[in-house]
C-alpha cells in the first residue's frame, strides 16, 4: 500500500468535489446573461447547492459508512462527473438548478469520507499532515480550479465549462479505483455517534468556527469576480490572474500549515489561518482603488483560506477519533451553513448595491470565529484536566 498514492488520490478527487462545488462562482455572469436572470438569482446555484451539501453530508455519511471505501469514492465521483455533463446539457434554468442539486447531494459523500479512510490507514502522529495534504486539493480547485472555469466559461460558454469538469471527473474516477486499497471500511456511524457529538461542547464550538469562517469566506468568494472589480477597475484579464494569485497562495497556506502543524498543534496553526485570513479581508474592506491593497488583502486571505478548514478536521480528529467520519461530515456540512449564509447575505447586499461593503461583513464573522476558537480550546483544556 502507498500512503502517497492514496493521499495523492484523496488529493485530486478533494479538488474534483471542490471545483464542482465552487464552479459556479467563476461562471455566475455567463448563467444569469445566458438565461436573462439577475445574478443574484444565478448566485441560488451556490446558496441553495449549499443548503443540500449541507443536509446531505451528515446523511450520505450515515449511509455509505459501512460501504467498501474504494468503491464508494471512485463510484461517487463518476456519479459527479455525469451531473456535471447533466448541466452542460441543460436546456433551461430549472434543469440546470435541478442538476446542480443533484450533484450536490452525490458531492456530500466525498470529503468526509476521505478524511475518514485517512484516520483508518494513518498513524495518530501522521493523520493531521495526512488530511492537511488530501485537504490540498480544496486549495488547487481555487488556485485552478475556479479560474478555469471562469477562463472556459467567458471564452466558450458555462456549458463547455461543465463539460470539463465532467472529464476531469472520470479520469480521477480511474485514479482513485486503481490507487486506493480494497476491503477498507471506517468505523460504521450510528446515531449513538451524532448523540456523543452533540453532547459535546468542544466539537460544537469547533464546529461553530467552521461555519463562522466559512460565512465569511463565502460571502467574498461567491461574487469575488464582480467585487475585484468594483474595487480595482480591472479587466477579466487582471481578475484572472487575482484569482490564480489567490489560489496559489491557498495552496501555500496549506503547504505549510502541514510543516508547522506537527511541532505547534492544530489549534495554533487554526489560529494562525483565521488570523492571516482577518488581515487579508481587513486589506479587502478598505483596498477600493488600489490594487496593491486588495492584490495584498487576496494573498493573505488565500493564506489561511484552506489551511483553516484542514486544521478544524485535524482538530475534530484529535479530539474524538472514534468520531471522526461523523465529526468531518459535520464540519463539512458547516462549511456548507458558512456558504449558504454569506452567500444568502451577499446576494440581497449586491442586489442592493452594497457589493463594497461585503468585505466588513466578511471581517465581521471572522473575528467572531476567532473568539469562539479561543473558547474551544479552553474548553477542551479543562475537559482534559477534569479527566486526568
Amino acid at each position: 500500500m502507498s500512503k502517497r498514492g492514496i493521499i495523492l488520490a484523496l488529493l485530486l478527487g478533494n479538488f474534483i468535489t471542490a471545483s464542482a462545488v465552487f464552479g459556479p462562482a467563476g461562471m455566475l455572469e455567463e448563467i444569469a446573461r445566458h438565461f436573462g436572470i439577475g445574478i443574484q438569482v444565478a448566485g441560488l446555484l451556490v446558496s441553495l447547492g449549499a443548503v443540500v451539501l449541507c443536509i446531505s453530508s451528515p446523511l450520505m455519511t450515515w449511509l455509505t459508512s459501512g460501504i467498501d471505501r474504494r468503491w464508494l469514492l471512485s463510484s461517487t465521483v463518476v456519479l459527479i462527473a455525469l451531473s456535471q455533463l447533466a448541466a452542460a446539457a441543460s436546456t433551461s434554468w430549472t434543469a440546470l438548478l435541478c442538476a446542480r442539486l443533484i450533484g450536490m447531494a452525490i458531492a456530500a459523500i466525498f470529503t468526509p469520507q476521505a478524511a475518514g479512510t485517512l484516520t483508518v490507514l494513518m498513524s495518530e502522529k501522521d493523520r493531521p499532515a495526512a488530511i492537511a495534504m488530501a485537504f490540498l486539493g480544496y486549495s488547487i480547485a481555487v488556485a485552478f480550479g475556479i479560474p478555469l472555469v471562469s477562463i472556459v466559461a467567458s471564452t466558450y460558454g458555462w456549458r463547455e465549462a461543465h463539460a470539463v469538469l465532467g472529464i476531469l471527473s472520470l479520469v480521477v474516477a480511474v485514479f482513485l479505483a486503481l490507487k486506493l486499497p480494497a476491503r477498507v471500511k471506517g468505523v460504521r456511524v450510528s446515531l449513538s455517534s451524532w448523540a456523543a457529538i452533540a453532547r459535546s461542547g468542544v466539537l460544537r464550538l469547533i464546529l461553530l468556527v467552521t461555519v463562522l469562517s466559512g460565512a465569511a469566506q463565502f460571502i467574498l468568494l461567491t461574487y469575488l469576480k464582480p467585487l475585484l472589480a468594483a474595487l480595482t477597475g480591472q479587466g477579466a484579464g487582471g481578475i484572472a490572474i487575482d484569482m490564480v494569485a489567490f489560489g496559489v497562495m491557498t495552496i501555500v497556506g496549506n503547504m505549510i500549515a502541514t510543516r508547522i502543524v506537527p511541532g505547534i498543534g492544530a489549534y495554533r496553526t487554526s489560529l494562525a489561518s483565521l488570523g492571516v485570513m482577518l488581515v487579508g479581508m481587513t486589506l479587502l474592506s478598505v483596498g477600493a482603488g488600489s490594487i496593491v491593497v486588495v492584490t495584498a488583502g487576496l494573498l493573505s486571505w488565500g493564506l489561511g483560506f484552506a489551511a483553516s478548514n484542514s486544521m478544524q478536521q485535524a482538530r475534530l480528529a484529535n479530539v474524538a477519533p472514534a468520531l471522526t467520519a461523523a465529526s468531518i461530515s459535520l464540519n463539512t456540512s458547516s462549511i456548507y451553513i458558512g456558504q449558504a449564509i454569506g452567500a444568502g447575505i451577499g446576494g440581497p447586499m449586491v442586489a442592493h448595491g452594497h457589493l463594497m461593503q461585503i468585505s466588513a461583513v466578511a471581517v465581521a464573522f471572522i473575528v467572531a470565529g476567532l473568539v469562539v476558537a479561543h473558547v474551544s480550546h479552553r474548553w477542551h483544556g479543562r475537559s482534559l484536566k477534569a479527566d486526568s
